[in-house]
């Protein structure tokens, strides 16, 4: 065994494949979200042994501690998530269009953060909140 492979235990195991499954991510945009190897994540899931690194990604992503205690309710792990991803949405459309030299307020691109934070959580972009 590797020395830099870390022991896994089932129950652990068990907490991150229920936390996947509640938060309804899958293994494909696991790997993009964490960024990590696509074969450590399987190894995570289906081995005793991976990296620690690999470990404590996956872990952060999921809203739990190194040992599977949440730290993170789903609810708020997916609230920072879709934040996240309108902040990043938001930034992008306004670098393209250059809203700022259009004279949009940051009031009004504080409101079009929120209004694509709830389409992420409730609306039409929902099932891309972990792509």
């Amino acid at each position: 065994m590797n020395k830099r492979m870390t022991k896994i235990t089932p129950s652990l195991k068990y907490k991150i494949k229920r936390r996947l499954n509640k938060i309804d991510i899958d293994l494909e945009n696991l790997v993009k979200v964490a960024n990590i190897n696509k074969k450590d994540v399987i190894r995570l899931l289906n081995l005793d042994f991976t990296s620690k690194n690999s470990i404590e990604k996956t872990t952060q992503i999921l809203g739990l501690n190194s040992y599977g205690k949440e730290i993170k309710s789903v609810k708020q792990l997916r609230k920072d998530r879709a934040r996240s991803k309108a902040i990043r949405v938001v930034s992008m459309v306004q670098d393209t269009s250059s809203l700022e030299e259009q004279g949009l307020e940051s009031m009004a691109i504080k409101r079009m953060i929120i209004r694509t934070e709830k389409e992420f959580l409730k609306g039409i972009y929902s099932s891309r909140l972990w792509k």
